[in-house]
């Protein structure tokens, strides 16, 4: 597994962590959706993505994982447990996601 992919994965483990309230962080850069709105496209825990202009917002955790953590599936982020979201992620192809910076 390529680094990135890996840490991809820890990234979206670490949205679901806070998304679930697994892990108590204050991060004002994630708005997420009410889970209880139910007429928004793709999951209920949507997060949406805030503009990041400056290099050092765009290279931040909340600004660069929010599309891929928005274009998982509801079974995704409805797992009953951090281990399942584990497997479930662990067999998505994430290279769209994955660009090379050479």
């Amino acid at each position: 597994m390529q680094v990135a992919t890996r840490r991809l994965k820890i990234d979206l483990v670490l949205f679901y962590d806070i998304v679930h309230d697994n892990i108590d962080v204050d991060l004002p850069l994630l708005d997420i959706v009410d889970p209880n709105v139910t007429h928004t496209r793709g999951h209920s825990f949507r997060i949406i993505k805030q503009q990041c202009r400056i290099n050092s917002r765009l290279n931040s955790f909340a600004c660069q994982n929010v599309n891929v953590w928005n274009s998982l599936s509801e079974n995704a982020v409805w797992c009953h447990s951090t281990a399942a979201f584990k497997r479930f992620i662990d067999v998505l192809d994430f290279s769209k996601f994955l660009t090379s910076k050479c």
